[in-house]
């Protein structure tokens, strides 16, 4: 398994001004929450998954990929099973079993939310350097102990959590 922290590479998205990069995370956040459509934001969490899989072709031996795709899929079925406005699509005979427009519209929406959000996060997790990230936010004014803090927090994610499991690796074969 692989930890998520930044990956060296020449893509697009890799040379960009990493305050460019962090316009872009928080823009594409809030326009996500805008949007309403379930179907438009299903396609943008293909778009931005296939943006990751461009930049880490090895995305899905990322620790914690697949527990996320997982999730958005759990999201979806859920609001399919239990959100019961609309039209009704699939009755079995069972109520809780039957299936509605406004069930699938809600739960693409909401899935749809999430993976893209996590998507996006992830591109810009995996495209920027913490270093040069902290220069570029001290260079707009933002006081050095603060960038400091962001580069040990951004660098030491990934050691804590190599630390952690290997005290819990520890701790089994006792």
């Amino acid at each position: 398994m692989h930890k998520l922290s930044y990956y060296h590479g020449t893509t697009i998205a890799h040379r960009l001004y990493p305050l460019t990069k962090f316009g872009w995370l928080l823009a594409g956040t809030i326009l996500l929450f805008f949007l309403q459509d379930g179907r438009l934001l299903i396609f943008t969490s293909a778009v931005c998954a296939v943006a990751l899989f461009g930049i880490n072709p090895q995305i899905g031996k990322i620790r914690g990929f697949r527990l996320v795709l997982f999730t958005g899929i759990l999201l979806c079925l859920l609001y399919v099973l239990f959100e019961k406005t609309g039209t009704v699509i699939v009755n079995p005979g069972v109520n809780i079993l039957s299936i509605t427009t406004g069930g699938i519209l809600m739960g693409l929406r909401f899935s749809g939310r999430f993976l893209s959000i996590v998507f996006i996060s992830y591109i810009f997790i995996l495209t920027t350097d913490p270093s040069d990230l902290a220069y570029a936010l001290m260079k707009v004014g933002l006081p050095y102990r603060y960038g400091f803090m962001l580069v040990t927090a951004l660098r030491l994610a990934p050691v804590m959590e190599e630390e952690g499991r290997t005290i819990y690796q520890a701790q089994l074969s006792r």
